[in-house]
């Protein structure tokens, strides 16, 4: 294979690979979201008698059901995260092992590290678990007011669906930022085998394609170091986007990915410069360069997912 074909073979397989989790993201988000809209209609459906004072005898069993239905919409929410999180795990795994498969003809086996994705799997449910019994505590709360009198049932009735908005939105961002950690874990282990077998082998951030990316990470796109080593973003070290050892404020709704450069290749070989005013661009040198390839793959993934995050 011509170093050509090679570096043709790598910007195929790269703009598939960084399609996959943004697509897992969605379904996982959509799917989640969906469940807890069933459980709304069926919470204001139970709501929309009037709670008069026949129904008072009634708000201990109300509030039991509506606890009830929350904590089946939470745990129904963590399943999904599970099942998403092996399934982001072998996205990571294949966007590195798959585009140097593809351009070098060099096998990476990395398998799921189980005690790894348990780690990612107890965040989940435990940040899922707190956002429901957050509004159920909220709902009740504006029960109450009703039953007193402080309230009407049509206006309780409104706010009741503005909190069940909450842990949707809050359930998002759990699984768009734990299933990218996953996945940016997995690919962090591949990097290390896989430099094992190619030697010089590198890593380059890649930014997403958010509209609103976080500054910083704009500025860390393309920058490059060794498999093994760390990245500097916004003055932290980190082996990879979403690094569960950097701060919520770095990590949180990223949607940047890490992808394997081959030293010494015209893979992956860009600079990028940012002026002033904050606007990048790509600095291509004399050898062809697949970093607009790479740049673009990203801001499609970001756009056809359909995700409701503006940085990272």
């Amino acid at each position: 294979m011509t170093e050509a074909e090679a570096l043709a073979a790598y910007r195929a397989e790269l703009r598939a690979q960084l399609r996959r989790l943004p697509a897992l993201q969605r379904s996982a988000i959509e799917r989640v979201l969906q469940e807890l809209k069933q459980v709304r209609d069926r919470i204001l459906a139970e709501l929309a008698g009037p709670l008069s004072d026949s129904r008072r005898a009634a708000r201990t069993r109300l509030f039991a059901e509506i606890e009830q239905q929350m904590a089946g919409w939470a745990r129904a929410a963590a399943a999904v995260g599970q099942q998403s999180t092996a399934l982001a795990w072998t996205a990571g795994i294949e966007l590195v092992s798959r585009p140097i498969a593809a351009a070098l003809g060099v096998s990476v086996a990395t398998r799921i590290d189980p005690r790894a994705v348990a780690m990612v799997d107890r965040t989940l449910t435990s940040a899922i678990a707190d956002a429901s019994a957050a509004s159920v505590r909220r709902i009740n709360a504006v029960i109450r007011e009703v039953v007193i009198g402080a309230t009407t049932t049509p206006d309780a009735i409104a706010a009741i669906g503005r909190i069940l908005e909450s842990p949707g939105r809050r359930a998002q961002t759990i699984l768009f930022t734990e299933l990218g950690r996953a996945h940016a874990m997995a690919g962090q282990a591949a990097m290390i085998e896989a430099a094992q077998k190619v030697p010089g082998l590198r890593k380059r951030w890649v930014r997403s394609g958010k509209l609103n990316p976080r500054a910083d990470h704009v500025r860390a796109h393309n920058q490059t170091v060794l498999a093994g080593e760390f990245f500097t973003v916004a003055g932290e070290r980190m082996r990879h986007p979403r690094d569960p050892n950097a701060s919520a404020a770095n990590t949180v709704n990223c949607g940047c990915m890490a992808v394997p450069v081959v030293d010494g290749s015209t893979i992956g070989a860009s600079r990028v410069s940012i002026d002033r005013a904050g606007a990048m661009s790509v600095v291509r040198r004399p050898v062809q360069t697949d970093a607009e390839a790479t740049l673009d793959a990203s801001v499609l993934a970001a756009q056809d997912a359909g995700l409701i995050v503006t940085r990272g």
